[in-house]
């Protein structure tokens, strides 16, 4: 694969008055991975956003990358072009990985071929993180219509009012961007809501729809190759972004999907979709085996997100299924330095019984 970086610093109208500088900056990672989607309207618009401080990640298979970026170069006038060679992606979620790398932004958004954005798409997502009394590590637009004009924007209901805590902090205190006028902030202030992260089956969009915080992003990205296509990819990175640092949904329409991420009908009011198979297994590797990394940043929820993940009803575990096994067995000196030996007997006792937990833990240091 070869990314190509595009990079949009002097983006926007400078009458808004914005030092770069000031602006935490935005990266977007486009995936492209034959010429038959049409990328014009997604390349122009990136090029067409507000936000001064940002820069575009395409990567596309080396066969693609001539043809790639002469259609870019058609496309817009972006000026300034960067292409560096990465290995080759076996998955989507090996070339998204290998975007990530490669990204500078304090906050990343992953675009669908085919996808275009609002031009206030990343001005919109950068001022409610900026805006919400506390840090979440996603953000997600919850009206959201693909690009069939006779279906009108639809806006999202949350599963229950009761954890749905609303609002941003007042204007005058919060670190305000230039692109965003006081009527637009009015907007997102009453139409943002923060949802914790123990709160049950959020929704979110597809796509650019949301768009994520970077030092996340670096340690729950996959290391190793896997098998996941978009629709998996996009579950994966927004799931364990609202379990691992919360979420918060934008009842305001900021791209129209029309995407590899977009699986689940012509028109949506955020989706629920929960992780295939393919993906819980996915994320319990990942933390299984970073299990310091990731118990230092999660404290005492390391075992509540992996049982999320692995026990989705009451009525189902993967604990047991051999994959999980294997990885628990490869990973037991991993769990011991992090947990301790004798917590972290019990919790896998609590959830394999007693011979397995044995078995498991037999050669741990």
């Amino acid at each position: 694969m070869t990314a190509i970086t595009l990079a949009l610093a002097a983006n926007g109208d400078a009458s808004h008055g914005c030092e770069i500088g000031q602006c935490p900056p935005v990266s977007y990672v486009l995936v492209v991975r034959d010429l038959s989607v049409d990328i014009e309207p997604t390349i122009k618009s990136l090029a067409e956003q507000t936000y001064p401080r940002m820069e575009v990640v395409v990567v596309t298979a080396s066969s693609l990358e001539t043809a790639v970026a002469q259609r870019l170069a058609e496309v817009s006038n972006l000026g300034y072009c960067k292409i560096a060679t990465v290995p080759s992606a076996a998955s989507y979620m090996d070339a998204v990985a290998k975007g990530l790398k490669i990204v500078e932004g304090r906050f990343v958004a992953l675009v669908g071929a085919g996808e275009r954005l609002k031009p206030d798409h990343a001005s919109i997502h950068v001022q409610v993180h900026l805006a919400l009394s506390q840090t979440v590590a996603m953000t997600s637009g919850l009206v959201n219509t693909t690009t069939d004009p006779s279906l009108p924007p639809t806006a999202a209901v949350g599963d229950s009012g009761k954890r749905w805590i609303p609002g941003l902090r007042p204007s005058g205190i919060v670190p305000r961007l230039p692109t965003v006028s006081e009527p637009e902030f009015a907007r997102l202030h009453d139409g943002t809501v923060f949802h914790p992260h123990d709160t049950r089956r959020p929704r979110w969009s597809p796509g650019a729809g949301s768009m994520y915080r970077r030092d996340l992003l670096s340690w729950i990205t996959p290391s190793g190759p896997t098998a996941l296509g978009p629709v998996d990819t996009d579950v994966y990175f927004s799931w364990l972004c609202h379990n691992c640092g919360g979420s918060a949904s934008i009842a305001i329409q900021v791209s129209l999907s029309d995407s590899a991420f977009d699986d689940s009908g012509p028109t949506m009011a955020g989706t629920r979709q929960q992780p295939s198979t393919a993906c819980r297994l996915e994320i319990a590797r990942l933390f299984l085996n970073n299990a310091e990394t990731i118990s230092w940043n999660l404290g005492g929820r390391f075992w509540k997100v992996l049982d999320k993940a692995l026990k989705p009803r009451k009525s189902k575990t993967l604990y047991r299924r051999p994959v999980v096994m294997k990885l628990l067995s490869d990973n037991a000196n991993g769990l011991v330095a992090a947990f301790g030996r004798g917590r972290t007997s019990r919790r896998l006792r609590k959830r394999l019984g007693k011979k397995r937990t044995r078995r498991i833990l037999r050669n741990a240091r």
